[in-house]
């Protein structure tokens, strides 16, 4: 918490009269002011400007002219809710912090553009609201944020237009990475993409989440407002659904337009069950901080002010600190208004990461073994003559032949090595797992981790789970890039069907969840039972970087067998990670088709039908084409279910018969 001095200017209406006043921490009455103000009359001169500030983000070269709207709306702001007792208390504070207490009919005013001498409040204060509303609140437990630290960053649709969010999450992955060079102190995922539903499931499993993507604005129904992803938007009535259930993230960082754009959260005749905009709904259902935009923002602008606003926050100001220093760098840059952009919702004085860190660059390991350039560097040091010659020739000859049978037997012993280093990690990790598995157990008085039914025989294919671990023990590496490429891998996985991929590195965070979720304050029947599945497969990944080319080292470890299945080195492209898709993923889903094909048995035979003993749990889809075995008939499969599916008899004159061997031979 910071001990700088803070002031809180508190604001109510009532019968067209605003009750303003100013209060230090120090006081214990202080005086407030009464004004008449029409709201309605200053919402539509709000709503004006706002159009006319998106139309000229949307136009080169009118930086000048929304910097001067607005001003002029401030000063205007200005006079109509301060009277000049409050103006002078303002304009001679030397608070650090201003915290606006505002009811909920004042939300939609932007009280951070208040202009006194040609400064706005948000350019003077680090500043916050905190919001008193008729609406239900959300009373679940708080977040505990304890280091370190988990952070989703979150890309909405695929979108072409966003020509910075790219750059927007690698800048951010590479400052977390910085930070957790001594000390890991946020762990962060990423995904790209991705439906609402996904986005429900998964977003109480983090501390902090930035969103950086399409945000749209409905001024007639607000409530629609919201994300876009692939399938739908992120709406308010969403959150709603959320509220209650578990704690929410403690920051929501909303990098889209007009995502902090409100109406006011008490219009006359308005349902008090339901959210009017995502900060409403956000706020109402528990979380601590919201940051979101007034205006649209040019892509690029507001991908360089998430830079600086989390560059000041990772290196331990307080929030309010972190948005008031990103504010005045975009405006000393470029003299861009984007940073009057920002509102904040929660206490501005709060930190999430203490102390400091040094901006270190990433070391990453390489071999520095490199025979063939220490040979020729020693043949140009040789006098060039005949005899010399010869015997150069015949030395590198023979030097060759030894040298090439010692990196076979080097090669060899440091497979063997990485073998046995890679299995006893994979175990390690099995372990780990198993014994937080056996904790939510405890909890709950059944097992989170369902018995998988062997099939009579070992041929017939079982569900296949997957997690990716690029949190390695034996080199330094670059971990933005890391969970970039974990992040594109588990994409590709998923969009292939033939692997379950699960998240393994939040599993405590999932655990602690479960722990108060299933408390002895929860009513029974309200308890959450966990559906965790164990993970069959591990990937272990590395990144090696030699004479400025950046190496992926992947090795495919299989828990239940105890070994190393596969090897894959490639290297990283010049081009953006989230365009490398196919390049990266695609060894290793051809490496997986190869080791653990979809394999089944005919369970029952009917007229042209043919029911199967697998089903898309294990991979299975509509349309793929079986081979039978014993005679190469194709079965095309038309329906699945989870554990079977029905397929067709391409060639009836064929004659089948219940427990013959089936196989996917071609994958689409």
């Amino acid at each position: 918490m910071n001990t700088e001095p803070t002031i809180y200017l508190e604001a109510n209406y009532s019968d067209h009269q605003i009750k303003i006043g100013i209060q230090r921490s120090q006081d214990m009455v202080w005086h407030y002011d009464t004004l008449p103000v029409t709201i309605s009359e200053l919402d539509e001169c709000v709503t004006r400007l706002t159009e006319n500030i998106n139309q000229m983000n949307r136009t080169q070269g009118q930086t000048r002219i929304a910097s001067e709207k607005i001003m002029s709306l401030g000063q205007r702001l200005c006079d109509a809710l301060l009277s000049k007792e409050i103006k002078d208390l303002l304009r001679a504070s030397t608070a650090e912090y201003l915290i606006l207490k505002l009811d909920d009919t004042l939300v939609s005013i932007p009280w951070e553009l208040i202009c006194i001498d040609n400064r706005l409040l948000c350019e003077r204060f680090c500043m916050g609201r905190v919001v008193k509303t008729h609406q239900s609140v959300s009373y679940a437990e708080s977040r505990k944020l304890t280091p370190p630290l988990t952070m989703w960053i979150l890309s909405g649709d695929n979108d072409s237009d966003l020509s910075g969010v790219d750059q927007e999450t690698d800048s951010l992955l590479c400052r977390l990475d910085q930070l957790n060079q001594d000390q890991v102190m946020v762990n962060a995922a990423f995904d790209q993409g991705g439906t609402v539903d996904q986005v429900q499931s998964q977003l109480r499993n983090f501390d902090m989440v930035h969103f950086a993507g399409h945000g749209d604005y409905d001024s007639e129904k607000p409530e629609a407002s919201g994300w876009r992803f692939s399938d739908a938007h992120l709406t308010a009535k969403d959150i709603d659904r959320m509220s209650g259930s578990a704690a929410m993230p403690s920051l929501i960082f909303s990098n889209a337009c007009q995502s902090a754009r409100t109406c006011q959260w008490s219009l006359q005749g308005a349902r008090t069950d339901g959210s009017f905009d995502l900060a409403n709904a956000f706020m109402r259902s528990g979380v601590r901080h919201y940051l979101g935009t007034f205006w649209e923002i040019p892509d690029q602008a507001g991908s360089n002010f998430a830079q600086t606003f989390y560059q000041s926050l990772f290196h331990g100001n307080t929030i309010g600190m972190a948005l008031k220093l990103a504010r005045k760098t975009c405006m000393e840059t470029d003299g861009s208004p984007i940073g009057a952009a920002y509102v904040l919702y929660g206490d501005p004085t709060q930190t999430y990461i203490s102390g400091s860190t040094d901006n270190q660059t990433v070391q990453t390991r390489s071999s520095g073994f490199r025979p063939f350039r220490a040979i020729s560097e020693k043949i140009q040091s040789l006098p060039l003559n005949g005899l010399w010659l010869c015997l150069c020739m015949a030395i590198v000859i023979v030097g060759l032949w030894i040298g090439y049978q010692a990196l076979l037997r080097v090669d060899r012993y440091q497979d063997m090595d990485m073998q046995k280093i890679v299995k006893d990690r994979a175990h390690k990790k099995r372990d780990y797992i198993d014994q937080l598995f056996s904790e939510i157990e405890k909890l709950t008085g059944q097992s989170p981790q369902p018995h998988f039914e062997k099939p009579d025989d070992s041929w017939t294919s079982r569900q296949l789970t997957l997690s990716i671990d690029y949190e390695t023990y034996f080199s330094q590496m670059d971990r933005s890039q890391a969970s970039l490429i974990a992040a594109v891998l588990g994409k590709s996985l998923i969009e292939n069907h033939h692997v379950t991929v699960l998240e393994r590195v939040y599993l405590d965070k999932i655990l602690e969840e479960l722990k108060r979720a299933n408390s002895g304050l929860i009513d029974t029947n309200n308890r959450i039972r966990p559906d965790l599945l164990p993970s069959r497969l591990i990937i272990f990944m590395e990144l090696h970087v030699e004479q400025g080319q950046t190496t992926v080292l992947m090795h495919l470890a299989d828990i239940e067998q105890g070994h190393v299945v596969d090897y894959f080195f490639l290297p990283l492209l010049n081009r953006s990670i989230l365009k490398q898709q196919k390049h990266l993923s695609r060894p290793l889903i051809e490496a997986l088709r190869k080791y653990y094909p979809i394999r089944g048995r005919i369970q029952h035979i009917q007229d042209q039908r043919v029911n199967l003993n697998i089903g898309h749990v294990m991979g299975v889809r509509k349309n793929q084409v079986f081979v039978v075995l014993k005679n190469n008939l194709h079965l095309t499969v038309q329906t699945c279910l989870p554990h079977t599916c029905t397929a067709r008899i391409n060639d009836p004159r064929i004659k089948l018969e219940r427990g013959l061997k089936v196989e996917i031979r071609n994958y689409q």
